[in-house]
C-alpha cells in the first residue's frame, strides 16, 4: 500500500503508537507481584480461598505497550480473554497470567494456570498474532510440571497415582496445541514404561526408531524414577522469567530498552508524581528518581504536519536526564510501506548542567522495545 501523507492518514498512523490502552484509567498492581504473593511458586496456590484484587500485566514489544487487565473468575475453570492491542485486553481466570514465548516466534504469549485437582493443573496458552494484533487460543496441557524438551516438544508431567506419571509431548500444529505422544511411567515395586502414539502402543526399546531425530528421548523419560537428574539436561522449564523481564509497571509513559540490550529506562506517571527508573533489563533499578509533576519537564508538540517531538526531563544533583522521542511521518525506507517503525526514534540523554562539552550519556532505544505516551501528558 502506497504511503499517504495527508493529515488524516497521518493521524490514523500515529494513533496505535501514541494512544494508551484504555480498559482502566486506574493504576493497578503488577500481576507478576500478585502471582508471587498469592500463589507462591508457579504451580499451585498457597491458599485455595485467596481472591486477589484486579491487577495489570504490561509489557513493551513491537514498539507498543501491551496491557492485560486481570480479574478473578468466580468459576474455577472459566478463562475468558477479550479486547485488542489498542484498547487493551481483559482476562478473567482463576490465576493471573504469565508471559511466555510459547511458540518461539519472538512475540510474547499468555499462559494461564488453573488448578484442576490436588496436584495437576491445566496450563492454557494464548498465542499473540502480531498481524491480527490479537491473542488466539492454542489449547491446554495438563500436569503438575511443564517444560520444553531440547528436541522442541512442550512437555507436561501429570501425576496419576502415588507411583505413576503420565508424560505428554505436544507441538503447535495449525494454530492449535496437539498431543503427539504419551509416556506412562511407573516406579516402586511395579515399574514399567509404555509409549503411546495415537492409538498404538510401543516398547521403550523402540525409541530410536520412533524418534530418529531424538533417539535418546524416550529412554530418558522412561528412566524418570531412577535418574530424574537426566531430565534436567533435556528440559527447560516453562517459567515466565524470560518473558517477564520485559514487564513494565502500570502507568508507564516512557519505556526504552537501550541499544546494547543490557539496560532499560522506564518513566511512570501516577497522579501528581513521576518516577524514573534506570537499570539492567530484568534486574533492580540502579537509579530511581521520584519527583512531583511540577518538578518534571514535559514537552510535546508537532513541528509540522508530518513530524512530532516530545521529551520528559528530570533534574538530579547537577545532571539532567532527558527522555526524548521524535516521529517523522515520511517513510524514507520503502515507498510501498504505509508506516515504518524506523520513523519513530527514542532515546536517553544525560547532560551535566554546568558543562558545555556535550552529553555525558547518549543512547538510542531498540525500536521493538520502546514506547511512549508523552503526547497524552500535560506540558510543564
Amino acid at each position: 500500500m502506497r504511503f499517504c501523507r495527508s493529515a488524516a492518514a497521518l493521524l490514523l498512523s500515529i494513533l496505535p503508537w501514541w494512544t494508551t490502552p484504555a480498559l482502566s484509567q486506574t493504576v493497578l498492581p503488577d500481576c507478576t507481584v500478585v502471582n508471587a504473593a498469592n500463589f507462591g511458586a508457579q504451580f499451585g496456590p498457597v491458599d485455595h480461598d485467596a481472591t486477589p484484587a484486579p491487577c495489570a500485566l504490561n509489557w513493551v514489544e513491537g514498539g507498543r505497550k501491551m496491557r492485560v487487565v486481570w480479574s478473578h473468575a468466580d468459576e474455577d475453570f472459566a478463562v475468558n480473554l477479550s479486547g485488542d492491542a489498542v484498547a487493551g485486553f481483559a482476562l478473567s481466570s482463576a490465576r493471573p497470567p504469565h508471559l511466555i514465548d510459547i511458540d518461539k516466534d519472538g512475540w510474547l504469549d499468555l499462559g494461564v494456570l488453573t488448578l484442576v485437582g490436588m496436584v495437576n493443573s491445566d496450563y492454557e496458552f494464548f498465542r499473540y498474532d502480531p498481524f491480527a494484533q490479537d491473542f488466539r487460543a492454542l489449547g491446554a496441557m495438563n500436569g503438575a510440571q511443564f517444560a520444553r524438551d531440547r528436541a522442541g516438544y512442550l512437555v507436561s508431567d501429570a501425576r496419576s497415582s502415588c507411583c505413576a506419571r503420565v508424560i505428554s509431548f505436544h507441538d503447535i500444529r495449525q494454530d492449535s496445541l496437539e498431543k503427539l505422544m504419551e509416556i506412562s511411567v511407573r516406579g516402586g515395586e511395579i515399574s514399567g514404561c509404555k509409549v503411546t502414539i495415537g492409538a498404538q502402543s510401543y516398547d521403550a526399546a523402540d525409541g530410536p526408531d520412533l524418534l530418529p531425530h531424538a533417539p535418546d528421548l524416550i529412554e530418558a523419560y522412561c528412566n524418570y524414577y531412577d535418574d530424574d537428574a537426566a531430565l534436567y539436561e533435556r528440559q527447560a522449564d516453562l517459567r515466565p522469567a524470560d518473558g517477564e523481564k520485559y514487564v513494565v509497571p502500570d502507568g508507564t509513559v516512557f519505556h526504552c530498552a537501550l541499544i546494547g540490550g543490557t539496560h532499560m529506562v522506564t518513566v511512570t506517571h501516577d497522579g501528581d508524581h513521576f518516577t524514573y527508573r534506570y537499570g539492567p533489563i530484568g534486574g533492580r533499578a540502579e537509579l530511581t528518581l521520584h519527583r512531583r509533576a511540577a518538578e518534571v519537564g514535559v514537552r510535546a508538540y508537532g513541528g509540522t504536519e508530518i513530524a512530532y517531538f516530545g521529551q520528559i526531563s528530570f533534574q538530579n544533583r547537577g545532571y539532567t536526564y532527558q527522555l526524548h522521542t521524535t516521529y517523522d511521518a515520511v517513510d524514507r525506507s520503502d515507498d510501498q510501506s504505509a508506516y515504518a517503525r524506523n520513523n519513530v526514534a527514542r532515546g536517553l540523554t544525560v547532560m551535566k548542567d554546568d558543562s558545555a562539552s556535550g552529553p555525558v550519556f547518549d543512547k538510542t532505544c531498540l525500536a521493538e522495545r520502546a514506547y511512549d505516551a508523552i503526547a497524552t501528558l500535560d506540558a510543564n
